[in-house]
C-alpha cells in the first residue's frame, strides 16, 4: 500500500507543480443550465492505447499522457492568473484482489492529513461509476498559511486494478464548491475498455 501513498503525494504535488505566482482567482461558476455544460465538453473522448480507460476532456483543456507516473493529466491552461491550474489526474495500479476501497479510502485520507497544513473532510461516499465499484471523497485543504485547494477524489476498483482520479482546484474553500458540478460531470464520462 506504500505506492498508494506515493501516488496521492503525486496528485498533490502537481496541484503545487501548477501554481504560478499571480493571485489567486475565483473558479468560473460551473452552475449553469444543461446546455452550457455540455458546450464545455469536447465531443471526443480521450484514447489511447496505452490507456485501459477513456474518459471526456473538458473544452478548451490540455491534457498529457504519461506525466510524471500519472496515465494523464488533464488541465485547464488557459487560466494564466488563477494560482492553480484546475486539474484532473488519472493514476492506475494494481492492488490485491481482497483490497477493499474503504481500507485504499483511509489510507489516502491519512496520507493527505499528513501533507497539508490543514485538512477537511468534506462529503464522502460510496457509489458506482459506469457500473464500477468506486468512493468519492470531497475535501478542502490549505496548502501553506496563503494558499488553498479543494479537491474531490474518485477510487475506482475493478478487481486488482485501482483507479485514482484526482480533481483539484486551487481556491478557496467556498469557491472550489462552484466547481464541483462540473468536475463529477467529466468523472462520469470515465469508462474502462
Amino acid at each position: 500500500m506504500k505506492k498508494i501513498i506515493s501516488y496521492i503525494t503525486l496528485i498533490a504535488l502537481f496541484a503545487c507543480g501548477n501554481s504560478n505566482d499571480k493571485n489567486p482567482l475565483d473558479f468560473e461558476d460551473t452552475n449553469k443550465s444543461s446546455e452550457e455544460k455540455n458546450s464545455q465538453m469536447d465531443i471526443k473522448y480521450v484514447e489511447n492505447d496505452s490507456l485501459d480507460f477513456i474518459i471526456q476532456n473538458p473544452k478548451g483543456w490540455d491534457y498529457d499522457l504519461g506525466y510524471k507516473e500519472a496515465d494523464i493529466v488533464m488541465y485547464d491552461d488557459a487560466c494564466d492568473t488563477c494560482y492553480f491550474k484546475s486539474s484532473i489526474t488519472i493514476v492506475s495500479y494494481s492492488v490485491e484482489e481482497e483490497a477493499t476501497l474503504d481500507k485504499i479510502s483511509e489510507q489516502n485520507m491519512n496520507e493527505l492529513i499528513e501533507l497539508y497544513l490543514e485538512f477537511k473532510l468534506m462529503e464522502y461516499s460510496d457509489l458506482k461509476l459506469n457500473g464500477v465499484p468506486a468512493q468519492r471523497v470531497s475535501y478542502a485543504a490549505d496548502v501553506d498559511k496563503n494558499q488553498s485547494i479543494g479537491g474531490i477524489i474518485y477510487l475506482v476498483k475493478n478487481k486488482t486494478e485501482l483507479y485514482v482520479i484526482s480533481c483539484l482546484g486551487g481556491n478557496k474553500y467556498g469557491e472550489f464548491g462552484k466547481s464541483v458540478d462540473f468536475f463529477d460531470e467529466i468523472c462520469s464520462t470515465f469508462k474502462l475498455k
